[in-house]
């Protein structure tokens, strides 16, 4: 189904604009430097067509044919290569070179000239026309029969006479040879490349209608088709191999059956191999804005149809410190309660995960879903993490802050993988989060002694869920403090928050607080910890005015007031309580409050404290 689906993306962008995904027998290649010919065959430039990028030059995207894989194997591009495919210079020699100069270049810093260094060393890499690897690329050409194209005939001209060792008199010869991209050819006065030129493409597509109809039966497009043996690469995938990856791919004989080799085992038609491979390639290219990171999953999104959801998935989840969670949630909120016609609500939506799997490309997670189911999902998440938190802090929480919140020095290598993948699928198809989500940040704020505002809306989230969808009779989790919250974890963890509170203001700048020597304990085994805190707090609260010592103490007393005993244990979810009910406590306690009438100096009678169990 995901290769289905892929390919109707394929044809819906095709036929929306033809220029945004290349059709069949072509690719989007990066083109560093053009060697441009004469008619006759002879060297009339090298043109660098390169374009500035951050701080270097990066090759230009061109449609060239597609580019052939190979992994150890000789196998050559039509008109198009790397530096010792095209004129036969290894990338071996071009970096060896490299290190000599910087070697003599340590060695004599003061009189070194890098420059004239790298022009000498230019001049001397020469093309070799002996190279096999040059060789194949010059019978390849030859093997389309193109000899009566002008320009092809001016290309094998010229690998073929003594003008091709000329190039490395050429001034941009040495820049060419550093940057060590790709190459291919124009005819001078031409604006298209040789490779594509209308003969070239004729022949690429009649050799393309040959293999079609040969009686294999293509399972993604329902037709008959030439068999894909071998698809091409998906490349974009965090993590994966430089050269690309397959999803489909059948490589060893543990994965075969039958006697069947390679694609034979899934037959999957060499048309719609290149269409859902196009189309994942378009998905996961750098810039794309339908691709997000989730942990190590690779993610693209796309619809079956136009619809504003596609703008709006990638905002929801957007990694971004200045986008603003008022606008996001206002989108998806207008989507799902009201602006969506019921033709946009019905549209399919689709959602892949990816991850790198040595050479194999694993699916971390595939949902599927209409527009308006997913809206209604994404309008719920985004309730489920409202939570009070201080001025200064962004409200819109991505979900890769999230993630990093849950794991060692925030860090986002250090994520769960799979526990982000079910995360992710969670709140995708509207279930309870993942245990996992809960153990993770349980065992972060125990850690760090740190509940932040992510690690508290993702508790808040995490917990209502799960109340929501298996109907217990928990108390729900409110986005600010709940003062009638009877939940003992819950309590408790407003008890800690004022106890360290007292502590902060009776002891300005002590070197470790409460909440540094006791909130794991507090939050885990409460009967080991709070006794000894209220035995400390009346010494706190006594360095205190009498005003502050009052208001505390009238704190103090209305947590504990139902408080019957001090459990020996609090269960894992409970602790989540604790966290939270901390969290709201100190949220709470620093947000500015009307002005008090003054106690006149009566002081309240002592907290109740709970009977030790």
């Amino acid at each position: 189904m995901i290769l289905q689906e892929l390919h109707n993306y394929y044809e819906r962008k095709r036929k929306s604009d033809p220029k945004s995904l290349a059709p069949e027998g072509f690719e989007l290649i990066k083109i560093s430097f053009i060697i441009v010919l004469t008619q006759d065959g002879r060297l009339a430039g090298l043109q660098d067509v390169r374009e500035e990028e951050g701080q270097s030059n990066k090759g230009v995207k061109m449609l060239l044919p597609a580019s052939v894989k190979r992994a150890s194997a000789i196998k050559p591009n039509l008109l198009w290569d790397n530096l010792e495919y095209t004129l036969g210079i290894p990338r071996s020699s071009i970096e060896k070179a490299e290190e000599e100069i910087k070697k003599r270049c340590k060695e004599n810093e003061e009189v070194f000239n890098i420059q004239k260094a790298y022009r000498e060393f230019a001049s001397s890499l020469i093309p070799d026309v002996a190279n096999p690897k040059h060789k194949a690329f010059v019978a390849e050409i030859k093997s389309w029969e193109l000899s009566y194209d002008p320009g092809v005939c001016a290309v094998l001209e010229f690998l073929n006479s003594t003008a091709l060792k000329g190039i490395s008199q050429e001034q941009n010869w040495p820049e060419a040879l550093r940057a060590k991209g790709n190459l291919s050819f124009q005819l001078q006065g031409d604006l298209e490349l040789i490779c594509q030129r209308t003969e070239v493409r004729l022949a690429i597509e009649s050799k393309l209608a040959q293999g079609t109809g040969n009686g294999n039966f293509c399972l993604v497009q329902g037709h008959a088709d030439s068999l894909a043996e071998i698809h091409p690469s998906i490349k974009g995938v965090r993590g994966g191999q430089p050269t690309g990856g397959n999803i489909v791919s059948f490589n060893a004989p543990a994965f075969c059956s039958q006697g069947k080799e390679q694609g034979a085992n899934a037959t999957v038609g060499r048309s719609a191999a290149f269409t859902y491979t196009t189309a994942l390639n378009h998905l996961l290219r750098s810039g794309s804005t339908q691709r997000l990171q989730v942990g190590d999953a690779s993610t693209v999104f796309w619809a079956a149809d136009d619809t504003a959801m596609e703008d709006a998935f990638g905002n929801a989840f957007a990694d971004d410190p200045d986008c603003n969670v008022d606008e996001v949630r206002g989108a998806l909120t207008s989507l799902y309660r009201g602006s969506l016609s019921l033709k946009e609500g019905s549209i399919r939506f689709f959602v892949l995960g990816l991850a790198p799997n040595a050479a194999r490309i694993s699916v971390r997670f595939w949902h599927t879903g209409t527009v308006a189911e997913l809206a209604e999902r994404l309008d719920s998440y985004f309730e489920d993490l409202q939570i009070v938190h201080a001025p200064q802090e962004n409200g819109f929480l991505p979900l890769g802050k999230l993630l990093r919140n849950t794991a060692v020095q925030y860090k986002s290598d250090n994520i769960n993988s799979r526990m982000a993948g079910e995360l992710m699928h969670a709140i995708l198809s509207g279930t309870p989060y993942p245990r996992s989500v809960l153990n993770a940040v349980i065992g972060r704020i125990r850690a760090d002694q740190s509940v932040s505002f992510p690690r508290a809306a993702l508790l808040k989230a995490w917990l209502n869920r799960q109340r929501r969808f298996y109907s217990t009779s928990d108390q729900e989790m409110l986005m600010a403090l709940d003062p009638d919250n009877t939940n003992p974890g819950y309590r408790l963890g407003r008890l800690f928050a004022v106890l360290e509170k007292a502590q902060e203001e009776a002891i300005p700048g002590a070197n470790a607080g409460i909440r540094d020597r006791y909130y794991g304990a507090a939050s885990s085994t409460p009967v080991s910890v709070f006794p000894i805190l209220l035995k400390n707090y009346p010494h706190h609260i006594g360095k205190l005015q009498v005003g502050r010592k009052t208001n505390l103490e009238k704190l103090v007393q209305s947590i504990t007031l139902e408080l019957q005993a001090f459990p020996k244990v609090l269960k894992l979810e409970d602790q989540g309580r604790f966290a939270l009910g901390y969290y709201h406590q100190r949220q709470d306690l620093f947000t500015k409050k009307e002005k008090e009438p003054s106690s006149g100096g009566t002081e309240s009678a002592a907290p109740i404290q709970p009977e030790l169990v």
